[in-house]
């Protein structure tokens, strides 16, 4: 499994937090059951569980650095402009 800190899963352990549906799948793959089984007698675990259509999910810093690269680039070409007309006028 990647992307999970430590504390992520401490927070879970202690049932402060719990893992999101995506997570889930990846832990029932991880050790070969089904989200049934694992879900399964947690009943706190079952009712914290929302869905929302528009829930977003949470992105590492790679998936970040590629949906706004672009914006990025922009910003370093207009101030790589801006100090080379500085230097050279």
């Amino acid at each position: 499994m990647t992307n999970v800190s430590r504390q992520a899963i401490s927070k879970w352990e202690v049932g402060s937090t719990y893992p999101d549906i995506d997570r889930l799948v990846q832990i029932s793959n991880l050790f070969d059951i089904t989200l049934d089984s694992l879900i399964k007698g947690d009943d706190s675990l079952k009712k914290s569980i929302v869905i929302t259509k528009n829930a977003k999910a949470q992105t590492n810093v790679w998936e970040f650095m590629r949906s706004t690269g672009w914006m990025m680039v922009i910003a370093i070409i207009y101030l790589a402009t801006k100090m080379i007309i500085a230097v050279f006028s």
